[in-house]
């Protein structure tokens, strides 16, 4: 079978997530999105409530042309429709140019010609969003999204099954207790894919040495993960994070986070707390500098830096102490005003960029991907990182 997956803002990201979670073949990828082949039947509800950087996913119907396009939109909606209700449908192109409110219209017509009820929903933006989908009933027995695509040089029709669960996602990350900015405000949607692309088994060890609030920990824990470790320096966060799981549990049981265990130290004696081989992953968005107002000098800039990179050559070294020997490490660096971290500071402790994701680095030369939101002003760059 053939499936389709929409990127959010990181596609190159998204890419990488995706790559972990599937394995290495069958993938058609373009900018935004991709098409994956495989024999076997996936369960796109279990997989799109997985994954933090895909906000559509469906099944490819078949190929088509711009000449056959409206007859086979047509016949995938008119087989859905049921003759005494009203049916909705929406249409979206991704790398397809196409003149979409037009072929909707002409279906719309085409219905009402044979006596069919139907409703053409539409966006503001050039495609219909997670939101738009989920909130009109495009995925129930009465709707239809459907999605096109130029792949190959050749244009595919997809219909959409799931859509990212938006709003799970945000009541997990405002609608928790404790929120702070100084400890940390890694969105879920990040940590899932952070998370994913460690690659950990289920029976495996994580560790969050900068743990802040708890968001990496209160993931993995809905992941399905039981060993999951947060450590913080700061009492004030480990407190937050105690908070941030204990509300979690309120609302969704089964995440079971009274399995988390959690530890107050520095991140450069964690060898202390923590037995020499025995962490399988270490997932975590270390301490990126203080705030800024946006208008520091490039030597206060550099300042920051220079003592950032002291930090993490000190937590690299303590970091190889405590992992496996196969462990892998998904750690953020800030770019800050575009001065970046030395890769310096893992090379010479024991890691090397993680080669699964190679082809689809951001940034080949340094090995990392990018996330970074509007009017940020410090962007993050993600390795994924083996111990050797």
């Amino acid at each position: 079978m053939r499936y389709f997956f929409i990127f959010g803002n990181h596609p190159m990201l998204s890419s990488a997530e995706l790559t972990a979670v599937l394995g290495g073949g069958g993938f058609i990828f373009e900018m935004g999105y991709c098409v994956f082949e495989r024999e076997q039947e996936l369960d796109l509800t279990d997989l799109q409530e997985r994954l933090g950087g895909v906000v559509k996913c469906g099944v490819v119907l078949k190929n088509t042309s711009r000449t056959s396009l409206f007859d086979d939109a047509y016949q995938d909606i008119h087989a859905s429709a049921q003759w005494n209700q009203k049916i909705s449908f929406g249409i979206s192109s991704y790398g397809v140019s196409l003149p979409i409110k037009q072929l909707g219209l002409s279906l719309k017509k085409r219905f009402k010609d044979e006596g069919v009820s139907s409703r053409f929903v539409t966006s503001k933006e050039p495609n219909l969003s997670s939101v738009i989908v989920k909130t009109n009933k495009l995925l129930t027995d009465r709707g239809r999204e459907l999605v096109l695509m130029q792949t190959s040089g050749e244009i595919v029709i997809g219909r959409t099954r799931e859509v990212q669960p938006f709003t799970e996602l945000s009541l997990r990350d405002y609608g928790r207790p404790i929120r702070d900015a100084k400890s940390g405000m890694i969105p879920p949607k990040l940590a899932r894919m952070m998370i994913n692309m460690a690659r950990v088994p289920h029976g495996g060890t994580i560790l969050d040495p900068f743990c802040g609030s708890g968001t990496i920990l209160q993931e993995a824990l809905l992941m399905g993960y039981k060993n999951v470790i947060g450590a913080d320096v700061s009492k004030k966060a480990i407190d937050g994070a105690k908070a941030n799981l204990a509300w979690l549990s309120s609302v969704i049981p089964s995440a079971n986070s009274n399995t988390a265990r959690l530890i107050t130290t520095d991140a450069r004696a964690l060898e202390s707390v923590i037995p020499p081989h025995s962490i399988d992953a270490i997932i975590t968005e270390p301490y990126l500098g203080p705030p800024l107002t946006g208008k520091e000098s490039e030597n206060v800039i550099q300042n920051i830096i220079n003592e950032l990179e002291q930090l993490y050559k000190s937590v690299f070294t303590t970091f190889h102490q405590i992992l496996s020997s196969n462990g892998r490490l998904i750690i953020i660096f800030p770019i800050i005003h575009h001065k970046r971290i030395s890769i310096e500071c893992f090379v010479k402790s024991g890691f090397t960029q993680d080669k699964f994701f190679a082809k689809l680095y951001d940034d080949k030369k340094r090995g990392s991907l990018l996330y970074q939101r509007e009017r940020q002003k410090v962007r993050r760059e993600i390795f994924a990182l083996n111990k050797i």
